[in-house]
């Protein structure tokens, strides 16, 4: 603990000197205070166990490891500092909150078959909730979102979006709201069946410039994936878990710049429809290689099947686009749909600050993906970051992340370098002990004369 400690010093002390002044740091020690110790607790502090070696025996000693950020009436905790690698980002995040007077608000919509928070997204919900208030939204019932919700999320809708649906999503982006929409073109069952996906969400976001493909991309950057056969349970490459790598994320953008990789699982492609060349509002996220390629009819998800396809057939995909900026009402000139509330609402007509992003998969931030892949939370969460606030938290969350993919790498090149480990060690040896021969042969000529 004593090298946690002082890089737990070290990161207050540049705190502290970049703040000029404004940022007042104490360390408090209650082991004999037992007043201050119950203060600390009441903070949301706990003790932590940990081992110690005195005089050749283990024992157990309780401690404190936590932090405690105040400004005016507000206060936030760290309870355990365990990782100095994030402590940058849980620090700032918690001094932000304690100096905003604003509760940021992000939804997850329901009532069109979505993934929900309470079923798919629970690791996201609760790391969402150290940041925002996190809540769900029924958009079947018709009523337009509350000003006080800044983000709205969309994952994986199933049933048809009304008319009236689709008018409080529009109306939401034109009023300066952001939106994650995270959109399959192509439903994959239980049982591996799949069917195309046709809600009328995909007609709003084409609207609005971004398009949702109804096809699976596959990439020669993949990810593995479990399978049962039978009684047995196995391993393989699969080319439909795509990993999109660093390099062929936007540079510019800090959403996805700092990333090393993000992997999607049946994903569809997106397309940016009918960008102006001066449009820089529009930006491709990320994308596949350009070894990528795609099913669009039939769909054959078998993980033994040949994936071999010729090189001709395959190109570069967008999985994930974003829009930034002015956005134009898709319901300008028509007939408000109708509400209990119709006679008194009015079309908004545009906005300059709307905020939309599209990924072609809604399950990359499930549960059930996020334990192999502990970068699509960072993923995820850049995103909404980028939807309900500025840029700071992004590009600092986006230094802990370890995961460094190699480039893929063809199957001659492969074999070559395989075939270099093995023999070029091999011949070092030999070398040297030739050389080690020729050295002692002449040893013993000179001794001999």
């Amino acid at each position: 603990l004593i090298p946690l400690r002082q890089q737990v010093n070290d990161i207050l002390d540049e705190y502290n000197n970049y703040s000029k002044g404004n940022i007042n740091i104490s360390f408090i020690d209650p082991a004999d205070d037992t007043a201050l110790e119950q203060e600390v607790r009441s903070l949301g502090i706990p003790p932590v166990q940990f081992s110690t070696i005195e005089e050749d025996k283990y024992e157990v000693a309780n401690g404190y490891l936590g932090m405690a950020i105040s400004y005016a009436n507000n206060s936030e905790v760290i309870p355990v500092v365990q990782n100095v690698g994030t402590l940058e980002y849980e620090l700032t995040n918690a001094i932000k909150k304690v100096t905003s007077d604003e509760e940021l608000i992000v939804a997850f919509t329901t009532g069109h078959g979505e993934l929900t928070r309470s079923e798919n997204f629970t690791e996201v919900d609760k790391y969402l909730a150290k940041q925002y208030v996190v809540q769900d939204f029924d958009m079947s019932a018709g009523q337009l979102v509350p000003d006080y919700i800044k983000t709205l999320v969309i994952a994986q809708p199933k049933d048809p979006f009304t008319e009236r649906d689709l008018f409080v999503i529009d109306q939401f982006l034109v009023g300066g709201g952001s939106l994650l929409a995270l959109v399959d073109g192509v439903n994959i069952n239980e049982q591996m069946q799949t069917n195309k996906v046709s809600t009328g969400l995909e007609t709003l976001l084409a609207a609005h410039g971004i398009a949702v493909d109804q096809n699976l991309v596959l990439d020669v950057s993949s990810d593995m994936a479990s399978f049962s056969s039978g009684y047995v349970q196995f391993f393989t490459q699969y080319p439909f878990f795509v990993k999109a790598l660093g390099q062929f994320m936007d540079e510019e953008s800090p959403l996805v710049n700092r990333l090393e990789a993000v992997t999607l699982p049946w994903v569809s492609s997106v397309q940016i429809v009918d960008q102006p060349s001066d449009d820089k509002t529009f930006i491709n996220l990320v994308m596949t290689t350009e070894k990528a390629w795609s099913q669009n009819d039939t769909f054959n998800l078998d993980p033994q099947q040949s994936f071999a396809i010729p090189d001709n057939e395959r190109q570069q995909f967008t999985l994930a686009a974003s829009k930034f900026g002015r956005f134009d009402s898709y319901f300008v000139g028509r007939d408000i749909p109708s509400n209990d509330d119709t006679q008194s609402e009015t079309v908004l007509s545009s906005t300059d600050s709307g905020r939309l992003i599209v990924v072609g998969d809604g399950e990359f931030a499930t549960d059930g993906f996020l334990g192999r892949n502990a970068e699509n939370m960072i993923f995820f969460s850049n995103l909404v970051d980028g939807l309900t606030q500025d840029m700071d938290l992004v590009m600092i969350r986006s230094k802990s992340i370890t995961d460094r993919p190699i480039k893929e790498l063809s199957y001659g090149l492969k074999q070559t370098v395989k075939y270099l480990n093995i023999f070029i060690p091999t011949l070092i040896l030999i070398i040297y002990g030739f050389v080690r021969l020729y050295i002692r042969r002449k040893e013993v000529r000179i001794d001999v004369i």
